[in-house]
C-alpha cells in the first residue's frame, strides 16, 4: 500500500526500507526485484509490487534495510495557536534539515478528545519525538526550541508525548463505535505547504456538512521538505442506523473531493483500495489511470489478482 510508518519523517516510508522483494506474477513465474543499495538498470521494478495492493502479484518475501537501534531518544512538546502556525514550524524544522522521526500536530478537536490534560485555549499541539546519536539529539532540541520561540510557539509538557508514546498503538475497536450508535473513519490526505491549511479548513468544513456529523478534526504525522499529510477523523451519530452507510460515503467523498478542489493528493499512505479508486483520476490525471491499466492488463491479461481493487472499473470511467 506504500505505507508510512509513525516515524517515518526521519526513517522514511515503506519505499525507502524495502531492499528486495520476492514477487509470483499471475502467470506464475518468479522474479526478484532488487539486489543491491541502489541501481540505475532502468526504472525500478519494486514499484510494480509497492502501492500495487495485490493487483500485479503476489509478494513471497520481503528483505529490509535495516538501522541501529537508537543510542537517545527525548521528547517534547509544543502549543500552537491555530494549525497554521504550527504548519509553518514544521516546515521551517524541516527545511533546516532537522528530522525528528515523529512530529505530529493536532487541532484543538483533537487535543480535547485525545489529550485532555495538556488543553490550552483552543490551542493545537505539536508532539515531537528525537533520537539518534546523543550528540545530534541535544543540537536538535536546541535548535528546535529556538525555532519556535522565534515563531512564537510556547513550550508544553514533554509528558503529553511520552504520553502518545506509550498509548499510540491503543485504538478503538469497529464494535465499540457501532454500539454506540457512530460510524466512523480516518482518511489521510497530504498536500504541499501552500495547500495544506486551505486542505485543513476546507476538508473539516467539508465534513461538518455531512448530516448527523458529530466530530471533524485532524492531526498531521508525516512531513516532508515540500509538503506534509492530514490525517482526517470523522464520525456521525444518525438516529437512523439504516443510513450509516450512506453517511459514511459521504464522508469519504466530501474529504476527498475537498482535498483534490485545493490541490493535494488523496492518498497519503493507507493505500486505495476500493473506497478511493474512483477517485484516483484527481492524483494520476485520466491518462495516468489508463497507463496504470495497462500496465496492470500486461500483468495480469486475465484479471485474476485482487479484482475490483485499485483501478475503477471500465464502465466508471
Amino acid at each position: 500500500t506504500r505505507a508510512s510508518g509513525q516515524f517515518s519523517t526521519a526513517y522514511g516510508n515503506i519505499e525507502d526500507i524495502v531492499y528486495t522483494i520476492d514477487f509470483v506474477l499471475a502467470t506464475g513465474e518468479k522474479v526478484t526485484l532488487g539486489k543491491a543499495p541502489r541501481a540505475a538498470s532502468g526504472p525500478d521494478l519494486r514499484h510494480l509490487a509497492l502501492g500495487a495492493e495485490g493487483t500485479h502479484g503476489v509478494v513471497t518475501s520481503v528483505t529490509l534495510s535495516l538501522r541501529r537501534q537508537p543510542e537517545l531518544r527525548q521528547f517534547s512538546a509544543w502549543y500552537c495557536a491555530d494549525m497554521a502556525t504550527g504548519f509553518r514550524a514544521q516546515r521551517e524544522i524541516i527545511q533546516q534539515d532537522w528530522k525528528p522521526p515523529v512530529m505530529r500536530q493536532y487541532d484543538a478537536s483533537e487535543v480535547a478528545r485525545l489529550f485532555p490534560d495538556h488543553e490550552r485555549d483552543d490551542s493545537g499541539l505539536i508532539l515531537l519525538v528525537h533520537e539518534g546519536p546523543a550528540a545530534r539529539v541535544e543540537a536538535e532540541l536546541e535548535a528546535i526550541q529556538n525555532i519556535m520561540a522565534g515563531l512564537g510557539l510556547a513550550a508544553a509538557d514533554a509528558a503529553a508525548a511520552v504520553h502518545w508514546m506509550g498509548h499510540r498503538n491503543n485504538v478503538p475497536e469497529w464494535r465499540d463505535l457501532l454500539y454506540q450508535g457512530l460510524i466512523a473513519d480516518t482518511i489521510e490526505v497530504s498536500g504541499s505547504w501552500s495547500q495544506i491549511d486551505a486542505i485543513y479548513h476546507n476538508v473539516v468544513a467539508a465534513l461538518k456538512a455531512v448530516p448527523d456529523c458529530v466530530n471533524a478534526s485532524a492531526h498531521s504525522s508525516h512531513v516532508y521538505r515540500s509538503g506534509i499529510n492530514l490525517y482526517f477523523t470523522f464520525a456521525c451519530m444518525p438516529g437512523d442506523t439504516q443510513v450509516m452507510g450512506d453517511r459514511y460515503l459521504e464522508s469519504w467523498d466530501r474529504a476527498l473531493t475537498a482535498t483534490a478542489l485545493a490541490g493535494g493528493g488523496i492518498a497519503h499512505h493507507h493505500g486505495s483500495g476500493r473506497l478511493r479508486r474512483d477517485y484516483l483520476h484527481h492524483d494520476l490525471g485520466e491518462s495516468g489511470v489508463t497507463l496504470m491499466r495497462r500496465i496492470k492488463n500486461a500483468l495480469d491479461p486475465q484479471g485474476i489478482l485482487n479484482p475490483g481493487n485499485l483501478l475503477p472499473p471500465l464502465s466508471d470511467h
